[in-house]
């Protein structure tokens, strides 16, 4: 007891002060998330490297149109990976026929438990007229980023409207790669 507080070991298996359970072996901590945020909030835009979002569809490749714009950046530290993306859909668009739409992310994420992933958040103009939100979703062990709205499931096509010219798919993500 120090100061009238009782101090519990934070040695591996035991109780850290606020009774959470420290776990090591590549399973995250509540530290090792902070210091990734604490990564994020201190980047520059000369700290981010460029990489262009990849669209894919599960049953055929998405047509995103004439010149459209497809813009990336990422960051990396020794164990997480910054990643946000902003496209634009160009003239003569068309997810028809695509399937479930899912997009390449910068770095695959690390193994850490099998069924473990990363989450990030997204959000879609789609017909020109609705903002949709979404979650990003990328699984352990894949470089495959998963795009969910927050209404009726996964993205493709028709979800969560018909996409169309002009229409745009903004997102962040954060995940651990060591």
């Amino acid at each position: 007891m120090v100061d009238g507080v009782h101090h519990r070991d934070h040695r591996e298996g035991r109780k850290g002060a606020c009774g959470v359970k420290k776990i090591r072996s590549g399973v995250q901590s509540f530290d090792d998330v902070r210091r990734g945020l604490d990564h994020v909030n201190a980047l520059t835009p000369s700290d981010l490297a460029a990489y262009t979002p990849i669209l894919y569809g599960s049953t055929g490749g998405p047509n995103l149109g004439a010149a459209p714009t497809l813009v990336g950046r990422y960051s990396r530290n020794a164990a997480y990976c910054y990643y946000t993306f902003y496209i634009v859909l160009g003239v003569g668009a068309s997810f028809a026929g695509c399937g479930t739409i899912t997009m390449s992310a910068p770095l695959p994420m690390v193994t850490v438990v099998t069924g473990v992933g990363s989450a990030g958040s997204a959000y879609g103009v789609a017909g020109q007229a609705v903002y949709y939100a979404g979650t990003l979703w990328i699984a352990a062990g894949t470089s495959i980023i998963n795009m969910i709205c927050h209404i009726t499931g996964v993205w493709s096509a028709t979800v969560p409207a018909v996409w169309m010219a002009g229409d745009t798919i903004r997102g962040s993500i954060l995940y651990p790669i060591y």
